[in-house]
């Protein structure tokens, strides 16, 4: 496995946690960047002239996994015909659509991806966006995991780089220069240290309201808007 106190993943000055944080227990934010010849949907995304696309939650299905992911397209029927006509597709299902922006959940014919990497580490994958170079946003629930899905990698010869490693504790009591609220930072701490970012769960929103005295419904609210900030401020997205 990776040594994330000393390895550097790349010759750039993208660097991982250095051995001053030595808790391995806490929970990662990892920006990785690979090119899109290193997955296949990436590929199939850069040669369709598409004005966005925008990958978001892996979830998993039979023996593989399926992301869900939003494009933007002046011909989503198109689209979706030249989609279906690719080998690597194994399925494609459009499950809402916002005016020209229509979210889709795709599988891919190869039980073995970046995808299926990043559940087998208990991985999430915030958001995924780009062209012929992909940055993935991603969060795992401490770094051995995080270890896994290096060596998943490495092991399935996909080249990818980090970019970022971010603890989440590094957020602050008050947020820090991330900008959660104390609330966003313990709904999304209890979160992670209770397994919920796992596929499947380990644990459900009313038992993570339980335990911060709050409703399910609020509970739901309060981490995904502190998924958001983390994406947006820890990792330097512009919008």
């Amino acid at each position: 496995m990776y040594d994330l106190d000393s390895v550097s993943i790349q010759e750039s000055n993208t660097h991982l946690l250095s051995s001053q944080e030595p808790r391995w227990t806490m929970s990662v934010l990892a920006e990785i960047i690979l090119s899109s010849e290193e997955f296949h949907f990436g590929e199939v995304f850069s040669r369709n002239s598409l004005r966005h696309v925008e990958l978001k939650q892996v979830v998993p299905i039979q023996k593989g996994a399926a992301p869900y992911f939003w494009a933007e397209d002046d011909d989503s029927v198109r689209f979706e015909e030249t989609l279906r006509g690719y080998q690597c597709v194994k399925s494609l299902k459009r499950i809402d659509q916002i005016g020209d922006h229509v979210l889709y959940r795709i599988q891919s014919s190869e039980e073995t991806n970046i995808f299926t990497g990043i559940l087998e580490s208990d991985g999430v994958l915030l958001q995924a966006s780009g062209d012929t170079t992909w940055k993935f946003q991603t969060l795992f629930s401490n770094r051995n995991e995080l270890g896994k899905f290096f060596d998943f990698c490495v092991d399935n010869k996909i080249d990818i780089q980090v970019k970022r490693v971010v603890p989440l504790s590094s957020t602050g009591e008050t947020g820090g220069k991330f900008g959660l609220t104390s609330k966003q930072r313990k709904a999304l701490t209890v979160a992670a240290d209770h397994g919920y970012f796992k596929s499947p769960s380990d644990v459900t929103l009313d038992e993570i309201g339980d335990e911060l005295g709050i409703s399910s419904q609020a509970c739901s609210k309060r981490i995904r808007s502190g998924v958001e900030k983390l994406v947006t401020n820890a990792l330097e997205i512009t919008r």
